[in-house]
C-alpha cells in the first residue's frame, strides 16, 4: 500500500482541525468549582503527585521522559511520578486503585493528575472526587469543540460538565482489511466490499472449499464485534442517561441476524470456518490474523496496528484497509465505528496548586507532551491538531483512513455499567451460533441481564 503522498498530507492539515490555542493570562478554578476567576499563578516552588499506569519497558520510560521535558519548562515545578497499576480487587478499577485515591483526597493529599479510564472516572465524580475542568479551559481560550473529534466530548463531560481530558483514541477500528492480490485474482472488485450484502457476496466468491473444509476462506465472519455492526447499522447499545440497554430493537435484530447467518451463508456452519483457523491459530494475535498473513484469508476485520504489522511480516503482500461496509437495506446505516473506550488525564479535587496541575495536566493532554507520548507509543489520540502530524503518517501508511474514521466516530454515553453491557452484547452472536438462543430471545435475555447490571452498578455507587 502505498504512504501517504504530500498532497495527500497536506489536505489533511487543510481541514479543520483546530489546534490547541496559546494559553492566556488569568486566573484558575478552585477544586470542583464551576467559576471561571481562578486564583493567580504562582511561582514558587510546587511538587505535584502524577499517577499513570503505563507500564511495560518500552511505555514507562516515554511517560517518564514528558514529565521531565515538563519540568524543564516549569522549573519551579517538581513532579513526582506513581506507577498506579494494581491487580483487580476491591477498591480498583480498570487497573487504577480507586480506594487508594479516594482515600488520599480525603486525608487532604490528592493526585495533581491522574490515570483513569472515562467510565471509572465518571463514578469519581459523583462523589466529588475529580476537579472540574471548565474554568481552565475558558481562561486559556481553549474550545473542546475545535481541538477534539465530536465523539472524544462524549467520553469526558457530564451534564455539559468536563471532569477529564482524552489520553487515546476511542473509535479508531475497526476496518476491513483486503489483499488486492486474492481480489483481483477472483474476479472482486473492491467496491462490492462497500455493502454487508456486496461483503458476503465477496466472501462466498473468495473461499475455496477443499474436501471437508477449506483451502481458502474469503474472512473470518462475523468479523467485528456486535457492538461494532450494531453501531455501523444505526442501532443503539445503551440508553442516553447509561441506565438502561438499548440493542433489544428492530436495529438489534438485524445486525444479529446478519452476524449469525453471514457465517452460515459462507461456510455451512461456524465450525467448519473455525476448523480451517484453527490450522493458523499459533500466530499471536489468533487464527484469523495467522490466516490473513498467510495470505489463506482474502479478507480481515481488525485494527489499524495491521497496516504496519502486515508490512513486517509479509512484506510483499499488496493490500489495502477500508472503512467497514454498510447496510444499505437500512437508511439509518452509516459508515462509522463505535468510540466507547478512553483513557483520560483527570485532577484530583482538593488540589493545593490547582494552576500548576492544569498546567501538567493541559501538558499531559493537549500539548507537547501529549504529542510526544502519543507518537512515541504509535497510538491514534483524540486531539485534531496533533494527530494530523506527518509522524503518523510515516508511522502508518493508511492514516488517512484512520483519521476519517475518528472523525466519523458514534460516542457511546457514559455509564458506571457499560463494561458488562458490552460483554453481554458482545455475547449475543455466540449465544445464537451455539443454539442457545434464537435471535429474539438472544436478544430478550441479553437485555435483562444488560438491566440487571445496570440496576447493580448504580445501586453500588
Amino acid at each position: 500500500m502505498a504512504r501517504m503522498t504530500r498532497r495527500r498530507y497536506l489536505g489533511w492539515a487543510a481541514l479543520t482541525l483546530g489546534g490547541v490555542a496559546a494559553v492566556a493570562c488569568g486566573r484558575s478554578a478552585a477544586p470542583g468549582s464551576d467559576q471561571t476567576q481562578p486564583p493567580p499563578q504562582s511561582k514558587e516552588s510546587v511538587t505535584l503527585d502524577f499517577q499513570h499506569r503505563w507500564d511495560g519497558a518500552q511505555r514507562e520510560p516515554l511517560v517518564v521522559e514528558q514529565i521531565r521535558a515538563f519540568e524543564q519548562k516549569y522549573p519551579h515545578i517538581t513532579v513526582n511520578v506513581t506507577m498506579n497499576l494494581h491487580a483487580a480487587g476491591e477498591g480498583v478499577a480498570g487497573g487504577v486503585p480507586i480506594g487508594k485515591i479516594l482515600a488520599a483526597i480525603a486525608a487532604g493529599t490528592p493526585p495533581d493528575v491522574l490515570m483513569i479510564h472515562a467510565n471509572d472516572a465518571l463514578g469519581l465524580t459523583e462523589k466529588g472526587a475529580l476537579t472540574y475542568l471548565d474554568p481552565f479551559l475558558t481562561r486559556d481560550k481553549i474550545s473542546l469543540k475545535d481541538v477534539y473529534f465530536p465523539a472524544a466530548l462524549t467520553s469526558i463531560q457530564v451534564q455539559g460538565k468536563t471532569f477529564a481530558l482524552t489520553q487515546t483514541a476511542a473509535g479508531d477500528n475497526p476496518y476491513l482489511f483486503y489483499s488486492k492480490t486474492l481480489l483481483a485474482a477472483a474476479g472482486v472488485d473492491p467496491k462490492q466490499l462497500g455493502t454487508w450484502d456486496g461483503l458476503i457476496t465477496s466472501a462466498k466468491t473468495l473461499t475455496k472449499p477443499a474436501g471437508d473444509g477449506f483451502s481458502q476462506i474469503g474472512i473470518p465472519l462475523p468479523g467485528g464485534a456486535f457492538m461494532d455492526w450494531q453501531t455501523v447499522n444505526g442501532g443503539e447499545l445503551i440508553t442516553k442517561d447509561g441506565r438502561k440497554p438499548a440493542f433489544n430493537t428492530a436495529a438489534g435484530r438485524e445486525t444479529l441476524t446478519f452476524m449469525t447467518e453471514s457465517i452460515k451463508s459462507v461456510y455451512g456452519t461456524p465450525q467448519r470456518m473455525n476448523d480451517f483457523l484453527d490450522q493458523y491459530k499459533s500466530h499471536p494475535r489468533g487464527g484469523g490474523n495467522g490466516a490473513w498473513v498467510a495470505q489463506k484469508s482474502a479478507m480481515f476485520i481488525s485494527g489499524p496496528w495491521v497496516w504496519f504489522e502486515t508490512q513486517q511480516q509479509v512484506p510483499t503482500l499488496e493490500f489495502a484497509g477500508i472503512r467497514l461496509p454498510v447496510n444499505k437495506a437500512n437508511p439509518q446505516s452509516k459508515q462509522t465505528t463505535i468510540a466507547e473506550s478512553v483513557w483520560t488525564w483527570a485532577m484530583g479535587a482538593g488540589l493545593k496548586k490547582p494552576d500548576e496541575s492544569w498546567r501538567l495536566e493541559k501538558w499531559m493532554s493537549l500539548e507537547e507532551g501529549h504529542k510526544r507520548l502519543m507518537i512515541g507509543m504509535g497510538r491514534a489520540t483524540m486531539v485534531k491538531a496533533i494527530v494530523q502530524d506527518k509522524a503518523f503518517f510515516d508511522q502508518n501508511p493508511g492514516w488517512s483512513v484512520v483519521l476519517e474514521t475518528l472523525n466519523a466516530a458514534t460516542g457511546v454515553p457514559l455509564s458506571k455499567g457499560w463494561a458488562p453491557v458490552k460483554t453481554i452484547a458482545n455475547r449475543l452472536p455466540s449465544d445464537v451460533l451455539s443454539g442457545k438462543y434464537g435471535v429474539a430471545d438472544a436478544l430478550l435475555q441479553g437485555e435483562r441481564e444488560a438491566q440487571a447490571t445496570l440496576d447493580e452498578a448504580y445501586r453500588a455507587g
